[in-house]
């Protein structure tokens, strides 16, 4: 991993871990105000948001009310997927993933072989997955999680910060990371090639949206498209230079989050993007929106925003 990198990912901790007061989420079981809140999944009526330290929440009733699931120990949760409401899968510091079959209410630690933080999973079904994180770390699945396979993803001799996935088959991802990285597998993750983003900036999220266009967010506010399932990407214009991290489809809505509270929206991926400020003024992580509409976004200090109009609107957790 390159000096360049090794900083940034320094600064993006103290940024996460020491921060200056904010207004705090209300009522959520075991938060404390200054808690960072990484990633969030919604299946149908059924939340989960995770988080530091060791933070693991699940609303079984749309989010009108939260339950922790426990706090295993004091491990940063960066990531968190689910393929119904049964089945899913948590990951972060240390190679930690985590799996359940029944919701959450009980968790499976899965070997990994990695002690590197896990930065994404993701999964297209529950059995095909994949998970990357620093130092080129890369796994694939094809049971579960019960066996989690290295992949090398990068070039021999490269190790650049794998930060995001997207399944876009059982067969076809894309990966994206440090330097504008991008990686693309149509066999499983046998073999990867390496795709041009367009960009030298660090990509740190990517998304297969719902039509089925791939879109990845990184920093300087860099945004790269692909419409031809990965194979090739322009820049998309987004109006802004705050660092990206996350994006989510919802319905026809593309929703990107990033640093100092934006949230970009547009109606369809190639913008134009509208940019909306979130009432708070440190980062925004990962958001999610179910097919009626409702759905959540997380971020630093504690942030829980809700909307139930397809993300068009967005109000903190806990208010009226």
């Amino acid at each position: 991993m390159g000096i360049r990198q090794t900083l940034f990912l320094a600064a993006w901790i103290v940024v996460i871990l020491v921060v200056t007061p904010a207004l705090a989420a209300v009522g959520l079981p075991g938060v404390a105000p200054a808690d960072p809140l990484f990633d969030v999944a919604v299946k149908g009526k059924h939340v989960w948001i995770v988080g530091f330290p060791g933070t693991v929440l699940h609303s079984g009733d749309g989010g009108a009310t939260f339950e922790s699931q426990g706090k295993p120990d004091r491990s940063a949760y960066f990531a968190v997927d689910f393929v119904n409401e049964s089945t899913g899968w948590i990951a972060g510091r240390g190679g930690k993933i985590l799996a359940t079959r029944d919701g959450g209410a009980t968790w499976v630690q899965q070997a990994t072989a990695t002690t590197e933080p896990i930065l994404a999973i993701d999964f297209v079904d529950a059995t095909h997955g994949m998970a990357v994180g620093n130092f080129a770390t890369a796994m694939r699945t094809d049971d579960g999680g019960a066996t989690w396979v290295p992949v090398r993803v990068a070039p021999e001799g490269e190790d650049p910060s794998l930060n995001g996935v997207a399944m876009i088959s059982s067969t076809e991802a894309i990966v994206v990371g440090e330097f504008g990285t991008i990686f693309r597998t149509g066999d499983g993750g046998v073999t990867w090639e390496s795709v041009s983003s367009g960009v030298n900036d660090s990509l740190f999220g990517v998304a297969v949206l719902p039509g089925g266009a791939v879109m990845s967010a990184g920093a300087g506010g860099v945004l790269v498209l692909s419409t031809d399932a990965g194979k090739t990407f322009s820049t998309v214009e987004t109006g802004t230079t705050q660092h990206l991290f996350r994006i989510t489809g919802a319905g026809a809505r593309t929703l990107v989050s990033g640093n100092g509270g934006i949230l970009l929206s547009a109606e369809a991926p190639q913008g134009p993007f509208v940019a909306w400020k979130a009432p708070s003024h440190f980062w925004l992580g990962g958001a999610q929106v179910g097919q009626d509409g409702k759905g959540f976004l997380v971020g630093g200090r504690s942030l829980v925003l809700r909307t139930t109009d397809g993300g068009r609107t967005w109000k903190r957790w806990g208010e009226p």
